[in-house]
């Protein structure tokens, strides 16, 4: 019984991004990226910055969405919640272009998913008691991961293009109610609210200075959100009915104060 317990490798954890480390690492050919493949090839190959950019043109096309159920889209999803916010984060922040660039991919209920369980796994891990002379902290990650999440929340418009994606990209109608139940469960029952509250707690219980905000002010960006998507567009019964479904869910927050109009 003993073989079976025999350590066969360890794997060390870095305390920080790894951007000086892949900066520093011989540049590469940026590597063509023309299908879902070959951008989840890239994504895992210890990529270029010039290859990440080329990727998120690619997930930027118009005939590309996370939405989309095929696992490979699932599988990108991530890869760039996971490894190329916590390689790349720091460096794609200074870069206007390319920070939108990935908040536009991550603008639907795939990737606000795994933003929040990278979160909350690394919320998890930081509560862990550290063995002594360990010098890993989260903390760096929980803040790049949180500063994309937030980006992604940003603007007023963000209910109405996950619903206009998911009627374009969905692949059946059951599809389709699926995607935007998701995401009504994300934004409006508070799963994103409870999670970047945690987070936010971490960061102020280590002493990092970050923005910090109210369930007040996330319901006012949810009403918001509404009244965009009701002041936008056509009026079919579908989008009314995606709104009422909205609407109903939203008042279940709980955090009162005038709809803004």
């Amino acid at each position: 019984m003993a073989d079976f317990l025999t350590v066969v490798s360890t794997k060390k954890i870095e305390s920080k991004p790894t951007i000086n480390k892949i900066q520093d690492l011989s540049i590469q050919d940026a590597a063509n990226v023309d299908s879902a493949q070959t951008a989840l090839k890239a994504l895992k190959n210890q990529p270029s910055y010039e290859t990440v950019t080329n990727v998120l043109r690619f997930l930027n096309g118009p005939d590309v969405s996370l939405v989309i159920s095929d696992p490979v889209y699932a599988s990108i999803t991530h890869e760039l919640v996971n490894n190329t916010i916590p390689n790349y984060w720091r460096t794609l922040k200074h870069r206007s272009k390319d920070t939108q660039s990935l908040a536009s991919i991550l603008r639907n209920p795939t990737g606000l998913g795994h933003l929040l369980t990278r979160l909350r796994s690394l919320i998890a891990d930081s509560r862990h008691k550290k063995a002594t002379g360990s010098t890993q902290d989260v903390s760096d990650f929980i803040e790049d991961t949180l500063g994309v999440l937030n980006i992604v929340l940003r603007g007023d418009d963000l209910s109405l293009c996950v619903w206009k994606e998911t009627q374009e990209f969905g692949k059946s109608d059951i599809r389709k109610k699926l995607v935007w139940k998701e995401y009504i469960a994300q934004v409006a029952s508070g799963r994103v609210l409870s999670v970047r509250a945690e987070a936010e707690a971490v960061l102020e219980g280590k002493g990092v200075e970050h923005s910090t905000s109210t369930g007040r002010d996330y319901a006012d960006w949810l009403a918001r959100n509404i009244v965009h998507m009701l002041a936008t567009g056509d009026s079919s019964e579908t989008r009314i009915a995606a709104l009422t479904e909205l609407s109903s869910k939203a008042l279940s927050l709980g955090y009162t104060g005038k709809i803004p109009v």
